[in-house]
């Protein structure tokens, strides 16, 4: 939820090393989360050179999770 949360608030993609820096997550938990939140639609993953960047997915939430976004 803390990863959902962070995201939220940034408004254009963000490097999952910054993430997990912020959040105090390891490299491995970090790259755990990402993966089940890209596999479930909830954030876009892009790789731009060495780095991943990340984003949230609103329209997701709104289709599967009412009301759930605006609540983070």
């Amino acid at each position: 939820m803390a990863v959902l949360k962070y995201l939220k608030h940034c408004e254009e993609p963000v490097s999952c090393g910054v993430v997990g820096k912020a959040l105090g997550i390891s490299k491995t938990s970090g790259s755990y989360h990402f993966k089940l939140l890209e596999a479930a639609g909830l954030i876009t993953a892009e790789k731009i050179a060495r780095e991943k960047y990340v984003q949230l997915q609103p329209a997701t939430f709104e289709r599967y999770l009412t009301n759930f976004y605006d609540q983070l």
